[in-house]
C-alpha cells in the first residue's frame, strides 16, 4: 500500500472519529461549556495534526485522540447519570401506590434537597451553573404518582427536569435551554425555596380541603374526585398583583375534570373553575 493511500485512509479514519466525537457532543452531552470546549479542542487539535509538519504532528495526533476519548467517555457517563438520577425522597421503591391521597404526604423541601444532593444534580450545575427550583408536579391521573421537579438556571437559561414517571422508578432528567427569559427579571432574581417551604408548612392536604370547601359552597354538592394533579409552579401574571409560586389543584372523576383551583402560598384564592351543572 502506497504512502498516499495510507495517508488518505488515516485521514478518513480521523474524520470518522471527529464525526463520532461531535455526534456524541451534540446529541448526548447537553449544551454546556463542557460541550463547547470539547468540540473546540477536538477541531483545533485535529486541524493542527493534519496541517503541522515534522515532529509535532504526532503530539497533536495524540492530543486529538485523547480529546475524542474524553468527549465519548464524558457523554456516556453523563447519559448514565441522566437516566439514573436517584429516587424521590418521598417514594418507596419497593411499594407502588396509586391512591391520590398519598400525594399529601410528600414534603416539597425534601424532594428538592434529595435532588440537590445527588451526583446528577452536581454534574449538571457544574455545567450550567446555579439553579433555582421552579416547578414541582405531583400527579396521580396520567401516571400513577408521577413526580416532576424542575430547576431553572438564569445564568445559562437551562431547564433541568427531574421526572419519576412510575412508582418505584428513578428520576430521568431532561435538559433544555431557552433563547429568551422564560420568567420575568424580578422573579429570576428571587428564590422559590421560601415559597415551597411556606406551602409545605400548611401542607398540601390543607389546599385540597380548602378547594373542596370552596367548591361545595358554590355548587351546594360535594365534588367527586378519583384522581388528582398538584402543580406548584411560578405564575407570571402581569395583569395581577401577585407574581410567584402558586398551588394549582386539578381534580378529575372518571377521566373528566371536576375541579381546577389556584392558590397563593398563603392560601389566597387566585382562580377557581368548576364544570357546568348537568
Amino acid at each position: 500500500m502506497s504512502a498516499g493511500v495510507k495517508a488518505i485512509l488515516r485521514n478518513a479514519v480521523f474524520g470518522l472519529l471527529v464525526a463520532a466525537g461531535l455526534f456524541c457532543s451534540l446529541l448526548v452531552i447537553t449544551f454546556s461549556w463542557v460541550k463547547v470546549f470539547s468540540i473546540a479542542f477536538i477541531l483545533v487539535a485535529g486541524t493542527l495534526w493534519l496541517l503541522t509538519p515534522g515532529r509535532f504532528k504526532r503530539t497533536f495526533k495524540y492530543v486529538a485522540i485523547g480529546a475524542l476519548i474524553f468527549a465519548i467517555a464524558f457523554s456516556s457517563f453523563e447519559n448514565y447519570l441522566l437516566f439514573n438520577a436517584g429516587y424521590p425522597s418521598a417514594k418507596d421503591a419497593e411499594k407502588a401506590s396509586t391512591a391520590y391521597t398519598d400525594l399529601f404526604d410528600i414534603s416539597l423541601p425534601q424532594l428538592i434537597q434529595s435532588i440537590e444532593k445527588s451526583p446528577t444534580y452536581a454534574l449538571l450545575t457544574a455545567e450550567h451553573g446555579k439553579t433555582n427550583p421552579e416547578t414541582i408536579k405531583l400527579d396521580s391521573s396520567s401516571f400513577p404518582d408521577l413526580i416532576e421537579v424542575d430547576f431553572y438556571g438564569s445564568g445559562s437559561n437551562a431547564y433541568l427536569g427531574f421526572i419519576a414517571p412510575n412508582p418505584g422508578d428513578e428520576y430521568h432528567v431532561q435538559v433544555s435551554t431557552y433563547s429568551g427569559e422564560p420568567f420575568s427579571l424580578t422573579y429570576v432574581k428571587s428564590s422559590s425555596t421560601q415559597a415551597f417551604s411556606q406551602i409545605d408548612s400548611r401542607g398540601l392536604q390543607w389546599y385540597y380541603n380548602r378547594a373542596l370547601e370552596l367548591a361545595q359552597n358554590r355548587t351546594s354538592t360535594p365534588t367527586k374526585i378519583d384522581s388528582l394533579s398538584l402543580t406548584m409552579s411560578v405564575e407570571d401574571r402581569i395583569y395581577m398583583s401577585y407574581e410567584g409560586i402558586t398551588v394549582q389543584i386539578i381534580g378529575s372523576y372518571q377521566g373528566q375534570s371536576t375541579l381546577i383551583c389556584d392558590f397563593e402560598p398563603d392560601g389566597t384564592l387566585i382562580y377557581m373553575s368548576l364544570p357546568p351543572a348537568t
